[in-house]
């Protein structure tokens, strides 16, 4: 992202602290990824319980990354959660 930041991706990232932060304080173990291509190599090489994600990511949107963990054997499962800071009722529509 060049320029200063849009504040729904200020909030977003504070609210992304703030979900790590208070899941790291129950033990939980917390993976990141920071791309598409990253996300899906950690869910092809780790059983996750959860993932929360973007919509909005590099390389790829969620809405893709979704589709390709769906079409996997191993990850089809894997329950998802968007978290997301931006909402459009055009580009929510075209998916």
């Amino acid at each position: 992202m060049t320029g200063s930041p849009r504040p729904s991706a200020t909030c977003f990232c504070i609210l992304f602290n703030l979900i790590v932060e208070v899941h790291e304080k129950t033990g939980i173990k917390i993976v990141r990824a920071i791309t598409g291509n990253e996300a899906i190599n950690l869910c092809n090489s780790e059983q996750f319980d959860l993932v929360l994600m973007d919509i909005r990511l590099p390389e790829m949107d969620g809405y893709e990354l979704v589709s390709l963990l769906r079409s996997n054997e191993g990850t089809a499962t894997m329950p998802v959660i968007f978290v997301s800071a931006i909402y459009s009722d055009e580009y929510h529509h075209q998916r």
